[in-house]
């Protein structure tokens, strides 16, 4: 089960759950959420990883990505395996959106009116590109194009989508681990 929760705002400040999602799947969570330009929370859920083989799910395409406004919760994409970034073309019409076990990145028009998303499309496959690495979070700059960055691959790469392949990197000297606080 995965939960969306909001601070209170008064002087408890505590969490108060705003909405539940996948109650049938105890072990699913939230992954990666991000809120467009009108302010719809998208989120994403995953399967737990399987304990006793590091880096395989307990299940596949049970996960979803939700969208969350002022009329509540709803799935937004369904038979996601491990939903990870996700990010918007600067007008907002275009959402790209990476399901990690998939290792594409796919986009969908958004509508304007209620966020509802359709026309699916493959804009990067990375086994296709022979680029090692899992497909992970990602952002976009003000030219339109995304940065993704490749767990497992030690890089962020900018992705020229009008080529369909991956363009520059910004390799990262440390394999999948976070630099402590200082």
């Amino acid at each position: 089960m995965a939960n969306v929760a909001a601070i209170d705002a008064s002087s408890t400040h505590r969490l108060k759950t705003c909405f539940e999602v996948e109650t049938e799947l105890a072990t699913n969570r939230f992954n990666d959420a991000k809120c467009d330009t009108s302010g719809r929370l998208y989120a994403g859920t995953m399967a737990r990883n399987n304990i006793s083989k590091p880096g395989v799910l307990e299940r596949y395409h049970s996960a979803g990505l939700y969208r969350v406004d002022g009329k509540g919760c709803s799935k937004a994409v369904d038979k996601v395996s491990l939903s990870n970034g996700l990010d918007w073309t600067p007008d907002g019409q275009t959402m790209y959106y990476i399901d990690s076990i998939e290792a594409k990145v796919v986009a969908f028009d958004v509508s304007r009116d209620d966020g509802g998303l359709s026309n699916r499309r493959v804009v990067f496959d990375i086994k296709a590109s022979g680029i090692e690495g899992v497909l992970d979070g990602m952002a976009i700059d003000t030219r339109g194009h995304l940065w993704i960055a490749l767990f497992g691959g030690s890089k962020v790469s900018e992705a020229f989508l009008h080529k369909t392949k991956l363009g520059g990197n910004w390799q990262i000297n440390r394999t999948n681990k976070l630099l402590p606080n200082v």
